[in-house]
């Protein structure tokens, strides 16, 4: 096919032009959705190549629909919040600069990487028409200082979220940069402009209802860092504690916060100290600065097996690492017998299947709805309660050799009467663990076995652990999943899918 002409007719005049033909106050969501997936479809149906490349192409004809028709800001609105709804219309630095590069070998795009308009021939501007302004003086100097990059680097882009359909928002730089067409270095300074990643965030402790879906800088790793586009974050009920301000002397609150911990995704950047990590890399780990992001930092990233989700690797993070970490203090080995309240619990299940799977007894306590699944967990399964003690005795007349409390449900008494004393009882949630002797694991950084991860995310993949993945939820709906938390209706994990 004839390559400048296709697309032009798709990205141009009968696609973008037709895709928001009257400027209005309110946005119909479903009709601008629909035509712009359609729009989409067109588009790729003409290049006969990938989704990637259709997606750049549009987006540089949208671009250029904005420059060149600042008159008509709802009718560009419609357009932005096309790529918002539309599904899979995100692209990587990487992937973005790739679609470029190809876009450009087959004509779409000049050599120069100038942007060619979608109303011009393949041979330069129509007669008549303006040719590319310059950029303003300090337009090199403003990207440097705001990107602390190169003007000319590829940076990872993603639409501005809207705030519920309605008029435009005066977008900051486009009544300065109205080029006909764009170079590619400028391109991307004015999308950061009016385009930043999204974060969960709050700015004051309380309930579920503080978190907001919220624009962020993007996070720059530091040299033992790497950040990740976010591909899964896990929820965990410290999250909510943090949140609500009760662990506030542990951990000082510096506003605005972005919760989370636990997060799985592809790697984007890379610190200069960081080794054996490279661009691309599927990774998951606890997050630096917070998981509930579309980008987030860690520190100690951990290759993600194939054959493992991305909502199982963000899901085990934390909760793997702890039950590994309680087992390990507790030292307990085949033929012993151990105790762990609140094994249906996202901690408990795994420390179950890890016990088990070494040789060992394990009793679990849990309420009346999860006795069954205990007992498939392969521990024999105990009502928590009052009488709770005789019963665990009567299930384990060999008597017990170590208790792991995972519920923080009060029972560190009777834990330590069954276990003969506190040294061979550790709590991961009761804060009075100290005025019974009993050892609290989880506060201290220091405290950790980063070893875990590898070791857990290999059973997981392989089908030898089970990590309870009771529902997701898209980021935006973070409160969502801390109020299920609060009123605790989840039975196992609860993952965020930015």
């Amino acid at each position: 096919m004839e390559a400048p002409a296709a697309p032009g007719r798709a990205a141009g005049s009968d696609g973008v032009d037709g895709l928001a033909q009257e400027p209005s106050e309110a946005v119909d969501v479903g009709r601008v959705q629909g035509e712009f997936v359609a729009l989409h479809q067109d588009v790729l149906r003409e290049l006969s190549s990938s989704p990637y490349e259709a997606t750049a192409l549009l987006w540089l004809a949208l671009k250029q629909a904005e420059l060149h028709r600042p008159e008509e800001p709802p009718e560009i609105r419609n357009y932005q919040l096309g790529f918002l709804l539309a599904p899979s219309f995100f692209l990587t630095p990487s992937e973005f600069t790739e679609a470029v590069d190809r876009l450009e070998a087959r004509g779409f795009v000049d050599r120069g990487r100038r942007v060619r308009c979608v109303d011009q021939p393949r041979g330069g501007p129509r007669r008549g028409a303006p040719g590319p302004a310059r950029p303003p003086a300090d337009a090199v100097e403003r990207g440097q200082s705001h990107l602390g990059r190169r003007a000319d680097d590829h940076l990872s882009f993603r639409l501005t979220p809207m705030r519920g359909p309605g008029p435009a928002r005066p977008r900051r730089g486009s009544t300065i940069i109205r080029p006909v067409c764009l170079t590619t270095d400028r391109l991307i300074l004015f999308l950061w402009e009016v385009l930043m990643p999204s974060a969960i965030t709050y700015t004051r402790f309380g309930g579920p209802e503080v978190l907001t879906f919220s624009e962020v800088d993007m996070p720059q790793p530091a040299a033992h860092e790497v950040r990740v586009r976010v591909r899964a974050a896990a929820v965990n009920p410290l999250d909510n504690k943090i949140r609500r301000g009760e662990l506030a002397g542990v951990f000082p609150a510096e506003f605005p916060i972005t919760p989370g911990m636990d997060v799985a995704g592809v790697v984007d950047a890379v610190g200069d100290a960081v080794s054996g990590i490279a661009l691309g890399d599927e990774v998951f780990g606890v997050a630096t600065g917070g998981a509930y992001a579309q980008y987030a930092l860690l520190g100690g990233p951990v290759v993600k097996p194939q054959g493992l989700s991305w909502e199982v690797a963000a899901a085990l993070a934390t909760v793997g690492e702890t039950a590994f970490r309680a087992l390990k203090h507790l030292d307990v080995r085949g033929g012993q017998t151990l105790l762990i309240h609140g094994a249906a619990g996202s901690v408990g299940a795994i420390a179950v299947q890890l016990a088990v799977a070494r040789g060992v007894t394990v009793i679990g306590t849990a309420g009346a709805a999860d006795l069954e699944r205990v007992t498939g967990l392969g521990a024999t399964a105990v009502l928590y309660g009052d009488g709770m003690v005789e019963r665990v005795r009567a299930a384990a007349p060999q008597g017990i050799d170590a208790v792991l409390d995972t519920s923080g449900a009060g029972v560190l008494p009777q834990s330590i009467e069954l276990a003969g004393g506190p040294e061979r009882v550790i709590t991961l949630a009761d804060m009075s663990a100290a005025q019974y002797g009993v050892r609290f694991t989880g506060m201290d950084p220091s405290d950790r076995a980063p070893e875990a991860l590898p070791e857990l995310a290999e059973l997981a993949a392989a089908g030898k652990l089970t990590v309870p993945i009771w529902r997701t939820y898209p980021l935006a709906e973070a409160a969502r999943a801390h109020a299920d938390i609060d009123t605790r209706r989840n039975r196992g994990k609860i993952v965020l899918l930015p």
